[in-house]
């Protein structure tokens, strides 16, 4: 058997008590908790004199091996924003003896603390929707690099502060987590409340799991009580069936340990859930029940659902909770839908975004990738050169022709790729479509001329595309990179091929509109994007339709990435002034000189939406003064307080010395202190942004206009502090998931990256432990074979199925 032994030392065995000194500045202020790894502490660090969470694991072999195992995984979460993606935020690790101590921020108390404390009494919907709201957000967040948490429960959200509204929670123990390539069926992960019935029956899993977690938590916080608190797998698979129904076969035909709880049909294949008598006879394991209440279906919640919870709500809830908690893993609502339905009102929401408040982000975050086989000897050639985040977007352009580089139909790149026509040009090059006669698949190569300015272009985006690599393409709809190799002296990048652009899916259908089907799906998986490159940290900074690829123009809801990642920044090394996006889509804040972050990429969103639903550019001016001429025209100007900060204003502006008002200068004072004369090449002029409903699409429903009216209003706010962010974009009425199909368009995703690491730099007291861990840890096969759960019977389990 994998089992191990739990290693029973108290913390006074190991000699922790208050005053210890952990490591060389760790002091012991109290004992936090306690489990099968250890302890956790808190702790005063007297270098920075800040209180920190310290875990330490006790020295057995199996415990050591299992923070080897969270390190990997922590050290995986380093790539994502904790403040933007409500998950704890990990210090580093550091030794005490022989001991292994994970540092980590400390946080208030834990949701089942904070209702222990309350007396069990549920949480009010004020309460409810930010904490389900966050946790759907971390869910998404580790989604997209390719991660399963894998005990998500009360014990394991902290509450930053039980006095802040609304409350704001983080997901932390991160001891079960997997990569899901890795995971396979009939490992033990969750805790067995909240254990997802496919795990039990050693189905295959994947992060579902973690919904079905989701889904049981708020039961038991609208609630007070677990919803299925059995004291073996058994209970819990009995209790599930009870109220829910078991699954088909077709879904329990697939489960290794199906038969250790069913018998099956010899006749009709049918399987029967086994009696409790059945079931004790056969392995000595009695069925007890410990219900705090039992429900004959889901619909019952109602009845023991908090009453300061609104009857309307309380319906909204119960859907939810029923779509987190469907049987088949494949049809369980996905994280990103979560928060696109109907609980999540936007409109009687605070105006606050309590998913995704983030400061600029991680200016450091450096994410190690293994190149394509191509590709992989080139690495050192470029590292060594690779200029930092001030020379961003200042390229200057190189005027050849593909001629004159000598590419045409035939000619070969690097080894394998050969030219079958050329897809586009800018002022970097070109980029083609290739045959890679080694996979004999078709991909797209965008090839960099051999100019100072164009190679350091090309090592900057480099940079850029080797962080994209903790992230899904699939999940977050961007653009999948291959790795790049060299044509002679070119630096050739190799990406996904994909059908064609946005605006040529425009100008094919002679630029009309989007319908509503159409648009809905690709709006929210642009903003899906915008939410997963603010998660790390980056703004895309040239978002607009010719940067939008659709992937099969035939299928149906179009599935979009976005791509061309040349501008990109980290939020925090970006400088007002710094000359990004195309004019037409360009953040005022940019123009003005303003500091900006990656509120312009929601300003081009918004510029792009509009766009889409009526097939022309809303403020297409010929240079910048122009746009911001249309601009102020149709939304008026920015606040004096906002136009303060533009080292830029007063190219634009001239200011009144008496009360410091800015006025925008006229065509013809601009003109004549410029040079530069206005002209309007605006295909309709609107008196404000409500006037777009009368130029949209007239397949898109008089509803839905008005909706997406204001969502375009939102992502177009003047003042970039007050504009709507990517997460709660999906949660607007536009996207109603009752009227969406129940496909996922936004979130579809395979397994999900096996193989990711992240480098990360550690905090200075383990900056010389890295070494010391990293030639020991443990290939992904050993996850979860030596982790401590709850679990009763696992061996009678795991001698049934062998």
């Amino acid at each position: 058997m994998n089992q191990f032994s739990i290693n029973t030392n108290t913390a006074s065995d190991l000699q922790i008590s208050h005053g210890t000194t952990l490591g060389q500045f760790h002091k012991v202020e109290s004992i936090l908790g306690e489990g099968g790894f250890g302890f956790v502490t808190r702790c005063l660090n007297v270098k920075t004199n800040r209180q920190e969470a310290i875990k330490i694991f006790k020295n057995s072999r199996n415990t050591v091996q299992n923070a080897k195992l969270e390190i990997c995984i922590l050290k995986r979460l380093r790539c994502l924003d904790p403040d933007t993606c409500n998950i704890v935020r990990w210090n580093g690790f550091f030794f005490d003896q022989d001991r292994i101590c994970l540092n980590f921020d400390l946080m208030d108390l834990s949701l089942y603390t904070f209702l222990k404390e309350r007396n069990f009494e549920g949480l009010t919907t004020p309460e409810l929707r930010p904490v389900i709201a966050q946790l759907a957000t971390a869910l998404s967040h580790l989604r997209s690099i390719g991660l399963v948490h894998a005990d998500l429960k009360p014990d394991n959200v902290m509450i930053v502060d039980r006095y802040q509204t609304p409350l704001q929670v983080r997901l932390i123990d991160f001891g079960l987590a997997h990569p899901v390539a890795a995971v396979k069926p009939g490992t033990c992960v969750q805790t067995t409340y909240y254990r997802a019935p496919e795990v039990t029956l050693h189905l295959p899993f994947n992060d579902a799991i973690d919904m079905w977690s989701l889904g049981i938590t708020a039961a038991e916080l609208s609630t007070g009580y677990p919803l299925y608190p059995g004291n073996t797998d058994y209970d819990v698979l009995r209790f599930i069936f009870q109220t829910q129904g078991q699954p088909s076969d077709n879904v329990l035909d697939r489960g290794l340990g199906t038969g250790y709880y069913f018998d099956r049909d010899q006749t009709n294949g049918h399987w029967t859930f086994k009696s409790p008598e059945d079931f004790a006879e056969q392995t000595g394991i009695y069925a007890v029940d410990t219900r705090e209440y039992r429900l004959e279906n889901l619909d019952a919640l109602v009845n023991v659902m908090e009453e300061e919870i609104e009857v309307t709500h309380q319906g909204q809830l119960v859907d939810l909770i029923k779509r987190m908690l469907h049987l088949d893993p494949d049809l369980r609502i996905k994280p990103l839908e979560v928060l696109r339905h109907p609980f999540f009102d936007i409109t009687s929401s605070s105006s606050a975004d309590p998913v995704t408040t983030m400061d600029d982000g991680p200016a450091d975050l450096a994410v190690s990738i293994e190149n394509t086989e191509e590709a992989e000897n080139n690495e050192n050639m470029l590292e060594d050169q690779l200029v930092d985040n001030a020379g961003y977007g200042q390229a200057v352009i190189n005027t050849n022709t593909a001629s004159d580089l000598q590419i045409s139909h035939g000619t070969t790149l690097g080894q394998f790729h050969k030219v079958e026509s050329i897809l586009g040009e800018g002022g970097f090059g070109f980029v083609t479509r290739c045959l890679n006669v080694k996979t004999n698949r078709q991909e797209a190569i965008k090839i960099f001329k051999n100019s100072r300015n164009t190679v350091q272009n090309a090592k900057l985006e480099i940079c850029i595309l080797k962080r994209l690599r903790c992230l899904d393409p699939d999940t977050c709809n961007i653009v999948r990179w291959n790795g790049f190799f060299f044509d002679q002296d070119r630096i050739c990048l190799n990406f996904d091929l994909m059908d064609l652009s946005l605006y040529t899916f425009l100008k094919e259908r002679n630029f009309e509109g989007l319908t509503t089907p159409e648009l809905r799906p690709v709006i929210a998986q642009l903003a899906t994007a915008l939410s997963h490159l603010r998660s790390i940290g980056l703004v895309h900074a040239d978002l607009k339709p010719d940067n939008v690829m659709i992937v099969d123009r035939y299928q149906t809801p179009l599935q979009v990435r976005l791509i061309d990642f040349g501008l990109a920044h980290p939020v925090a090394a970006v400088k007002p002034g710094t000359c990004v996006q195309t004019t037409y889509y360009r953040a005022p804040e940019v123009t003005l000189h303003l500091p900006f972050n990656d509120a312009i990429d929601m300003w081009s969103l918004g510029i792009t939406a509009a766009e889409l639903s009526t097939g022309y550019p809303l403020y297409p001016g010929n240079t910048d003064y122009d746009v911001l001429r249309f601009i102020f025209q149709t939304q008026g100007q920015p606040s004096d307080n906002v136009l303060d900060r533009g080292l830029g204003t007063g190219f634009y502006f001239d200011r009144d010395q008496t009360n410091g008002h800015w006025t925008f200068k006229s065509p013809e004072d601009f003109a004549e202190q410029t040079g530069i004369y206005a002209v309007d090449t605006r295909e309709y002029r609107l008196e404000n942004l409500d006037a777009l409903v009368n130029v949209m699409e007239e397949e898109i429903e008089v509803t839905h206009q008005g909706q997406l009216v204001d969502l375009i209003k939102r992502m177009l706010h003047l003042d970039p502090d007050l504009r709507i962010k990517p997460l709660e974009v999906l949660r607007h009425p536009f996207f109603d998931i009752t009227s969406s199909s129940s496909a996922d368009p936004v979130t579809t995703m395979d397994d999900g990256p096996a193989d990711l690491a992240v480098s990360i730099e550690n905090t200075e007291e383990a900056e010389n432990n890295e070494n010391m861990l990293e030639d020991q840890l443990v290939d992904n096969t050993g996850y979860g074979q030596t982790r401590q759960v709850i679990n009763f019977h696992p061996w009678l389990l795991k001698d049934f199925v062998q």
